[in-house]
């Protein structure tokens, strides 16, 4: 479920608000349904996630009073104006011996949201917020527009496997026209395999240049390079998922490869090599898309090798 890969990944010490995601200790007060509405609106059509009982700075469970969601719910819904998200699901989910959360979903497909000031003032009744990043505004005519457009049906993502490798190289001197190259250096590498839920049928098109990806080491997120995995030759009339050079094109389910690496800055080694988990994050926008694809990937710590001058560390995850 992902309320529980949200909570694992806040007890990591990982920040994991993000468009579609908010946690909250405790019950939000009327005063958040701004918060909410801006939170909606910047999902655009997508569903939304609010966990209530997890405080997302400390990875702390705090105990809830007994509040009945249905009732909460329609006390916020009294904050928009006409039309209010539609909660889908509420689920009492247990995270620990004795600890709960509860895991709110929005369905958001109805935007824009807008919602009643209270501000006191009768020159501003109404407003369209949406959020920016952690704190929430008033949106600008272009949001709102692009709210109004017809979005294109983002393909659902999942996880099958990845990997990642840790190299490092001490100095090795060698000769290229008089020079010695090849400094000591650190590297990482690997891939990611998703499976793409693609059951419409719109063609869907996701370009290499806007694939986004970072791996984490606690702390030390380092962002990496994208490139298309193996990209064989396309048949124009293949349905499925088609690996080009300039991107990957989708017209039914399949699995999408990618291959990544990056420059380890050798101050940062240590956290990159020593540690039992590397988080592989990759976000896919897909041409006409309103937000990206998220597929995160916990991969554990495997194996390692040594040789003179020399070492590796293996990270992977598999889902089974």
């Amino acid at each position: 479920m992902k309320a529980l890969e949200i909570i694992e990944a806040v007890r990591r010490g990982e920040k994991v608000e993000d468009d579609l995601v908010e946690c909250k200790s405790d019950w939000p007060a009327l005063s958040k349904a701004r918060q909410l509405a801006g939170l909606c609106n910047k999902a655009g059509g997508s569903d939304v996630l609010l966990i209530i009982g997890l405080d997302e700075q400390t990875g702390v469970v705090h105990a809830l009073p007994s509040t009945d969601p249905a009732t909460w719910w329609a006390s916020f819904q009294a904050r928009f104006d006409e039309v209010a998200p539609d909660l889908t699901n509420h689920l009492r989910v247990a995270v620990g011996d004795g600890e709960f959360v509860t895991a709110l979903t929005f369905d958001t497909s109805r935007v824009p949201f807008v919602v009643k000031t209270l501000d006191g003032s009768a020159s501003i009744e109404r407003e369209i917020p949406i959020r920016d990043g952690t704190r929430t505004r008033s949106a600008y005519r272009r949001e709102i527009l692009q709210l109004l457009a017809p979005t294109l049906a983002l393909p659902a993502m999942s996880l099958l496997d990845a990997n990642a490798t840790v190299t490092w190289q001490a100095e090795v001197a060698k000769v290229v026209d008089g020079s010695r190259v090849q400094p000591e250096c650190a590297w990482l590498s690997g891939h990611l395999n998703a499976y793409v839920e693609h059951l419409v049928s719109d063609l869907a098109m996701i370009p290499t240049h806007l694939i986004e990806a970072r791996a984490s080491f606690g702390d030390f997120a380092l962002p990496l390079k994208v490139g298309i995995d193996q990209p064989p030759e396309v048949d124009a009339k293949h349905r499925g998922v088609d690996h080009r050079r300039d991107g990957v094109r989708i017209t039914d389910p399949g699995i999408i490869r990618i291959a990544f690496d990056a420059d380890i800055p050798l101050d940062r080694l240590a956290q990159a090599d020593g540690g039992d988990e590397c988080n592989i994050t990759a976000d896919f926008n897909v041409s006409g898309g309103a937000r990206p694809i998220r597929v995160i990937a916990s991969c554990r710590r495997q194996s390692s090798n040594t040789w003179p001058g020399g070492h590796n560390v293996t990270f992977s995850s598999k889902v089974t």
